[in-house]
């Protein structure tokens, strides 16, 4: 009731084509309060589920005569859930995400996502999305200068504002990390990084880095 189709149109969407597959299961009910208002209740759950997002047409692709491929991630886990209550909606995710062979660089991509959020009857948000990535050697694929990138990444954005203004603020955190700069000869290592936001005017960066030579 409180999801006008104004508003819906601000969510992102994935490109046109793009698919889960998979099989889902999951529980649904649907009741009615003494004041009559319209109460919700549902959780979604996939297994073997696979995104699949197809690449958008570029308008300066016309040189470019392959077909792009889709980027394929499996879902290890996918897990969905709502409920609507005096008007208010509370909805969660959490979804475990792996890319096998990036790039054709024989090094998986795994990482985990989760959202919790909000939506009070007269549309204003609040609510936090956690992502994070347990293994980041795939940038080497991205960075062949790079060799043996170890540590983790982690982001957690706060939402507020409302449907059709949405806001963002939050931070990513680099930790644990090291890396091989193979032409220069040197190894970075107790790499940390912060950076974080606090409103749509500021950005603050933290971070350090040691390094020795290489081997």
């Amino acid at each position: 009731p409180n999801l006008a189709q104004e508003h819906l149109l601000v969510i992102p969407q994935l490109p046109l084509g793009s698919a889960i597959e998979g099989q889902v299961g999951g529980q649904f009910a649907l009741t009615q309060d003494t004041a009559d208002a319209l109460n919700i209740d549902f959780s979604l759950a996939a297994s073997e589920a696979a995104l699949r997002i197809m690449p958008e047409q570029m308008e300066s692709a016309e040189n470019f005569d392959e077909e792009a491929l889709p980027q394929e991630y499996y879902l290890e886990t996918l897990e969905i859930a709502g409920a609507l209550q005096e008007g208010a909606w509370r909805l969660s995710a959490e979804a475990g995400i792996l890319r096998e062979n990036f790039d054709d660089s024989e090094i998986d991509v795994r990482g985990a996502i989760s959202a919790n959020v909000g939506i009070a009857p007269d549309g204003s948000l609040e609510g936090t999305i956690d992502a994070g990535l347990e293994d980041l050697r795939w940038l080497q694929a991205m960075v062949p200068e790079f060799s043996n990138i170890t540590g983790t990444l982690n982001a957690q954005a706060r939402l507020s504002g409302d449907l059709g203004a949405p806001e963002a603020t939050g931070a990513i955190d680099l930790q644990g990390a090291s890396v091989s700069v193979d032409r220069l000869g040197i190894v970075l290592h107790n790499i940390s990084a912060a950076v974080s936001s606090n409103s749509r005017e500021s950005i603050q960066l933290i971070g350090q880095a040691q390094s020795s030579t290489g081997s």
